[in-house]
């Protein structure tokens, strides 16, 4: 029914240092899971997390779309990049699943 997505990215280790990191959605690559699209399912987003000295966590919003469309649960990619002070260690992305909330059709007879 749309709404937000809340994803939070943490920061481990050496917290001493300001750092950065950009943050992207995708659509996920063929054959991972069913597609959610953007701009029909989920707002496509772009930004730069800032960390100051000693903060560990950066919380960020995805809106989701609501087609009224029944697809199933759908998918879609969060990836970091670019890191400034720091470096990414696994995960540096993430799947994101939509659960579905649009009732199932009526079968055709």
């Amino acid at each position: 029914n749309g709404g937000t997505v809340t994803i939070t990215v943490r920061r481990t280790g050496n917290t001493g240092p300001a750092v950065t990191v950009n943050f992207a959605t995708s659509d996920p690559a063929p054959g991972v899971g069913q597609a959610a699209t953007a701009g029909a399912d989920y707002t496509t987003m772009s930004d730069t997390l800032s960390f100051a000295a000693g903060e560990t966590t950066k919380t960020f919003s995805v809106s989701l779309l609501d087609d009224g469309l029944f697809e199933g649960s759908e998918t879609f990619s969060l990836a970091l990049s670019s890191p400034s002070g720091a470096t990414i260690f696994a995960p540096a992305g993430m799947t994101v699943t939509i659960l579905e909330d649009d009732p199932t059709p009526d079968p055709v007879i």
